[in-house]
């Protein structure tokens, strides 16, 4: 491909292929082919057509394999060039999610600035003496401080020590903050909003200018006491909120060929010899196949994505140290095969939940971003599609969320004390009151869910002494019927339900096993804080059941 590059011929060449490069190309930047970056740099179209006017083509470079064209045999790379296409690929991945012209002179939006600047981080090169570029060594730095915890102040000591090593004409970050600069192009960002120190409200959207907190008037900033002896602000936030925007990253989903092809295979899987009773996914569910029903134009589109919601309270410090519980909140797109569905990447991290103790029935203040943007998803939103390179209208609906029975509580607004804390039997429930223990107790209860003609059902010695079951199996609620119940509660109109269904919750059997085996292990091993194996429960043995060898005294 040689020739006089000033001759009307060769800028034909040259505009010839940058239009078949392009026309192929997965966003705004491909590889250059010209003679210095050797395929071995993505540039933009304006940035390519100078460097092959001014350089000319590599030599050899026959087939376009990088440009769209089928090669006969695969050319070999070294491995950091490999490596620095990858980082390059993930950059592309990213670009694509941009609405802008780089061919136009009109200033780029500040996002769009953003990756161009960490495109330009992709492509220098650490310092003369190196193949590193200066973005795969930040992005390896930051990837090991979350590995290990790093402090920030530990950090930038250590960037500080290798500026003093590498050759003084480094491009490396100086330290932690110009690190994370150059890194905001990748659009991992969160927000942090302040919190009513009694978890009454948000300091959000319309009350972010609050000062105080509209229901118990507390100051929204740690007070301390002036001289003069009155509490006065310190501007520093009595609580925050820590929340990551779910919607760049479900769209980002999509800026992957192979995940936005993944996102499809609930909708284009074939079963096989499986039988159609086997599930196998969440799609094979009745809460899946309720919600096609529901919006069957949802339905319609692989592409719209059910998600799952999780959360727990957990203690991220040791328990020997202050006590302290935060409570992280998940969303999970459930869109993808069982392989990928539950891995650590495609499990988002939504809301950090700040609090010394959980934030019970408050916990829906907390949510409020997240309900924000669940809504927004429900309508529709602008998204890019690799897979079918195209724009689409990205939809999503919340599926149910996975917790605890006391999150359980919290999440549907359904008591988890007293007699109607089961949420399957609900008003038709028959636990009943221990005379000594004080608690209620489900103990006989399941009896009534066996089949009617049941042995067990008869038996009057195993269970509690002289009792016979008939009643007849629980039936659960549907959702018009719980809907009837809180007709006088104030209800959101813009939430949409699909009420063939309803919003089920689901809890973890992790938990309640968990549960359950501490205190049976505690109790045969005579554990005594943790055992519930105590006077008062062997009286009410001696009550309910036929086990003389097991009552007190």
């Amino acid at each position: 491909m040689g020739g006089n590059r000033k001759a009307m011929e060769w800028q034909a060449i040259v505009k010839n292929f940058l239009k078949q490069a392009f026309k192929v190309a997965r966003g705004p930047v491909t590889p250059c082919p010209c003679l210095d970056c050797k395929n071995g740099s993505y540039k933009t179209r304006h940035v390519m057509e100078e460097h092959l006017c001014r350089f000319g083509f590599m030599p050899n470079y026959l087939v376009w394999h990088k440009h769209g064209e089928q090669a006969c045999r695969r050319i070999s790379e070294p491995a950091q060039q490999n490596r620095d296409g990858m980082m390059m690929d993930m950059l592309n991945d990213l670009a694509m999610g941009f609405e802008f012209d780089p061919e136009e002179d009109n200033q780029p939006p500040p996002k769009v600035q953003e990756f161009y600047r960490l495109l330009e981080a992709g492509d220098e090169k650490l310092h003369d003496h190196t193949e590193k570029t200066v973005l795969d060594t930040v992005s390896r730095l930051m990837a090991i401080k979350s590995k290990h915890n790093i402090l920030n102040s530990c950090f930038n000591d250590i960037t500080e020590l290798v500026s003093e090593v590498i050759p003084s004409d480094h491009k490396l970050p100086k330290n932690l903050y110009f690190a994370k600069k150059m890194m905001a192009g990748l659009g991992m960002k969160y927000e942090k909003i302040d919190v009513c120190p009694s978890n009454c409200m948000l300091f959000w959207r319309e009350d972010d200018k609050l000062g105080t907190c509209r229901h118990c008037g507390k100051s929204r900033y740690i007070q301390v006491k002036n001289e003069a002896g009155k509490n006065v602000d310190t501007m520093v936030p009595a609580k925050q909120l820590r929340y990551m925007p779910i919607i760049p990253r479900l769209k980002r989903l999509f800026l992957s060929m192979k995940i936005a092809k993944s996102m499809r295979w609930h909708k284009e899987r074939r079963r096989g010899s499986q039988s159609e009773d086997v599930m196998v996914h969440p799609a094979d569910g009745d809460a899946w196949k309720a919600l096609d029903e529901f919006d069957p134009e949802f339905a319609r589109d692989p592409r719209s994505v059910r998600l799952g919601l999780a959360t727990d309270g957990f203690t991220p410090f040791s328990t020997s140290a202050s006590p302290y519980t935060c409570w992280p909140v998940f969303i999970m797109p459930y869109n993808l095969p069982p392989k990928m569905v539950l891995k650590d990447e495609f499990i988002f991290l939504a809301l950090v939940i700040p609090r010394p103790e959980h934030p019970g029935k408050n916990l829906n203040v907390f949510l409020c971003p997240l309900i924000e943007e669940l809504k927004q998803l429900w309508t529709e939103v602008k998204a890019y599609d690799s897979y079918a390179k195209k724009e689409f209208n990205l939809r999503a609906a919340y599926l149910w969320s996975i917790h605890d029975l006391p999150a359980y509580g919290n999440f549907a607004g359904w008591s988890m004390n007293g007699r109607l804390q089961c949420p399957i039997c609900m008003d038709d429930s028959d636990a009943y009151r221990l005379k000594h223990g004080g608690k209620y107790t489900f103990f006989d209860c399941t009896r009534r869910e066996l089949p009617p003609r049941h042995k067990l059902r008869q038996l009057t010695t195993a269970f509690r002494k002289g009792v016979k079951v008939t009643k007849l199996p629980s039936k659960r609620k549907t959702a018009k019927e719980i809907m009837a119940w809180h007709r006088h509660l104030k209800v959101d109109p813009s939430t949409k339900r699909f009420h063939g269904y309803g919003e089920l919750h689901n809890w973890t059997l992790m938990h309640q096993e968990r549960n359950v085996a501490e205190s049976i292990v505690s109790m045969c091993f005579d554990v005594t804080e943790k055992s519930k194996d105590n006077i008062k429960a062997r009286k009410d043995l001696a009550l309910l059941c036929d086990r003389p060898n097991l009552e007190y005294g």
